[in-house]
């Protein structure tokens, strides 16, 4: 079978790959136990995306069967590649070492859709025609190959140099037996795998997939079909035309909520084609759904007026329609292009620079230049206070201050809203960092002290800077901290832990996460 254009395996002069043989130049995406870089083989100058996963975080987030699974669907997409159909993202190869998985992938330079409608806004009929097309044209291929990615969204949905799609992250999919058979009326669905057993079924029931495009079966606790991307493809397309999904509030229940009453709303002047085609997408009953019954995968589907005058098998041939065929943003700068003399491999100190120069945005021309955590001694830290000081604050505190009384008489040296992650539903919880050294967390509605983050020589903040600054984690031995500050200050927690962290500890060497 032909390959695509974009893609080329890298071939090792000798022996197994291995980091040293990419330069990591920044990072471009990130998950709870992985990180994506943008990388340069050191050989052949290829841009690449090499995905590291730790693997620690892996076992600790009881993620292996992810890791396989997206690999697994790699391997299947590869294995049966049509040429009409290049709309995947390819592994060109994996490897280990002690630490770290890497899967070195193709490159999307583009970015993704999300940041496509961030920057041009919603798509006209004609756009959100072609990339629907595109879209519904690789869910019929990978779902007659028996995959169901699970977790179609925006953020999945890469655009490379010629900007057409290449669809990513398969760690959420669900890989069937054999090609998926559309179910009969009588029978309710057909995975098409799994042997049957309780571990099998609790398996399928698993919740997968990201608040605003789950579908309706995932959240009733029912099996995974097809016909959960066909919703998510509806979802896709309402935010191509409105630049929004259509279920939108601040809590993820709330979102489920909407998603189960069908609680939507066209914006005015939307294509009343468009409408169509949605409703007959984003239908509670997996099995109604537009598509879902044909026994020609998808004809229905790809019938549907809004698709009127697209031929699907020459897409992946086809120039977008303006403005996308313009549009100029790309992954490979200028100054990255040109960063020729970068240190190969992801050791301590080149992590480091990826990290701070992705938090900051931009490059410097000579690598050595790029400003490390020691070079900034003259900063105040949060402990910095003289005793007498501490005296002072403290008896303000005790007056003026209502979570004084949860802080078993701390020094409260930074406090704030953050939402907590734990399962489905985010929690607001307001934290209080102090003295002690302590990290509680208090239920602000019911004045109630829930917990508190146990401290030790293990415990290690990341701020996740790929995300406006919202996101952060708390590594400690036993359990891994979800946190999220809706006012973009993450940076500052993790730096407000560490310098905790130093008073009492003393200054952690920089590790390899």
């Amino acid at each position: 079978m032909s390959k695509p254009p974009d893609v080329v395996r890298p071939e090792p002069a000798s022996g197994k790959r291995k980091p040293e043989d990419y330069q990591f130049l920044k990072a471009i995406g990130e998950g709870s136990f992985s990180t994506v870089y943008l990388c340069r083989e050191v050989v052949g100058r290829r841009f690449l995306a090499v995905k590291v996963c730790r693997k620690k975080l892996i076992i600790k987030e009881k993620k292996v069967d992810y890791v396989k699974r997206e690999k697994q669907a790699y391997q299947i997409l590869d294995s049966q590649w049509k040429e009409t159909c290049p709309f995947f993202v390819k592994l060109a190869c994996s490897f280990q070492d002690v630490s770290c998985l890497y899967y070195v992938l193709t490159l999307a330079d583009k970015g993704d859709l999300l940041l496509y409608l961030n920057t041009n806004g919603a798509m006209d009929l004609p756009c959100a025609s072609f990339y629907t097309g595109e879209l519904v044209h690789a869910l019929e291929h990978m779902h007659g190959l028996g995959i169901i990615h699970r977790d179609v969204k925006p953020e999945n949905i890469l655009l490379n140099s010629a900007m057409h799609i290449r669809i990513s992250d398969f760690g959420s999919s669900k890989i069937l037996r054999g090609p998926f058979a559309p179910p009969s009326e009588n029978t309710e669905s057909n995975e098409g795998s799994g042997d049957g057993s309780a571990a099998s079924h609790k398996r399928r029931m698993s919740f997968v997939g990201t608040a605003q495009y789950v579908s309706p079966e995932i959240l009733n606790n029912w099996p995974s079909t097809p016909a959960a991307d066909l919703w998510a493809l509806g979802v896709v397309t309402f935010q191509m035309l409105a630049n929004r999904p259509p279920f939108q509030a601040q809590a993820s229940y709330t979102i489920f909520q909407k998603i189960l009453k069908l609680e939507y709303k066209f914006p005015e002047n939307f294509p009343e084609t468009a409408q169509d085609l949605i409703k007959k997408l984003l239908v509670i009953e997996p099995i109604e759904r537009l598509g879902a019954r044909d026994i020609k995968v998808y004809s229905s589907l790809k019938a549907h007026e809004f698709f009127a005058g697209l031929d699907f098998e020459t897409l992946y041939k086809t120039t977008p329609p303006d403005p996308a065929c313009k549009y100029s943003k790309s992954l490979l700068a200028e100054d990255c292009a040109k960063d020729e003399d970068v240190e190969p491999g992801l050791s301590e100190e080149r992590l480091l620079q990826v990290e701070i120069m992705s938090a900051l945005g931009s490059r410097k021309e000579d690598p050595a230049e790029v400003p490390v955590i020691p070079a900034l001694p003259k900063r105040k830290r949060l402990t910095d206070i003289s005793p007498e000081e501490c005296k002072r604050r403290l008896e303000q505190q005790k007056t003026d201050n209502r979570w004084h009384k949860f802080v078993q008489g701390n020094l409260i040296l930074k406090q704030g809203l953050l939402d907590k992650k734990k399962g489905l539903f985010p929690r607001r919880r307001m934290f209080l960092l102090t003295f002690g050294p302590r990290l509680f967390y208090i239920d602000p509605d019911h004045m109630e002290l829930k917990g508190e983050v146990p401290w030790s020589r293990e415990l290690r903040p990341e701020a996740k800077t790929t995300k406006a600054f919202k996101s952060f984690v708390i590594h400690t031995p036993h359990r891994i901290y979800y946190l999220e500050d809706p006012a973009g200050f993450a940076l500052e927690w993790c730096q407000a832990i560490d310098d905790v962290y130093e008073y009492y500890y003393g200054k952690r060497e920089s590790k390899v996460p």
